[in-house]
């Protein structure tokens, strides 16, 4: 299995972090443009159902914005893994090609996401402790997606293989990272524009350093999808 070193990882992260400000805040100011036009069309939609029917708001209608919300969240949330795998990868970086271009991958971020999440219900419904191994093992599910675009079971499939011996390495990241998004907040957020990009970095550094031994997962074993058995 491969293995990490926490903060080397973390070292290379603000580094790559550094040189790439300017890619990471347009990428900002493109999510921010898309969620202020995503909720000002929604509360347009939400304020004409009202006023067609003041009495009684549409739940369709506030449903269907929820999932809208959901589809914008995971659009842009695998635009960012793809976009950190590009310059961790050394690739040209390129905003449109790191978004994603087929709406199956929407559809199996989210088919994942809810696997995922009945897994972490269950864990605590046993106790708190699976809960908190489930979602050190599987919450990288994301990765697996935008990087090699699989299905949700084959996603959690091979996401879990590679994160085995990586647990602790993985939360002391999750602490690193952390702590030193707390530190920049002394800085009134300005030291934001480094750490929440070395954060993302961090984790997609240490998604390739694990799988860097474990595409034989992808290769030797069976893919199963939803939409079909084994291919």
């Amino acid at each position: 299995m491969a293995k990490f070193s926490v903060l080397d990882t973390y070292s290379k992260a603000v580094s790559l972090a550094s040189h790439n400000i300017g890619t990471f805040l347009i990428w900002a100011l493109l999510w921010v443009g898309i969620i202020i036009i995503f909720f000002f069309v929604s509360f347009l939609a939400i304020g004409i159902g009202l006023a067609q029917n003041p009495e009684t708001p549409s739940m369709a209608g506030i449903t269907l914005v929820q999932i809208l919300a959901y589809v914008v969240e995971a659009f842009m949330g695998i635009g960012l893994i793809r976009l950190s795998l590009q310059i961790v990868d050394g690739k040209n970086v390129s905003i449109s090609e790191a978004l994603p271009n087929s709406w199956k991958t929407i559809l199996w971020f989210f088919l994942a996401g809810l696997m995922y999440g009945c897994m972490l219900l269950g864990g605590f419904l046993v106790f708190i402790l699976p809960a908190f191994y489930i979602a050190l093992r599987f919450w990288m599910f994301p990765f697996v997606i935008a990087d090699r675009n699989e299905g949700p079971i084959r996603a959690l499939e091979i996401i879990a293989e590679t994160t085995k011996g990586n647990l602790i390495n993985l939360l002391l990241l999750s602490l690193v990272t952390s702590f030193f998004n707390v530190v920049a907040i002394l800085t009134l957020g300005i030291g934001w524009i480094i750490t929440i990009p070395a954060t993302h970095l961090s984790f997609a550094i240490a998604y390739r350093a694990m799988s860097s031994e474990n595409n034989k997962v992808k290769e030797n074993t069976p893919q199963t999808s939803l939409e079909g058995a084994v291919v």
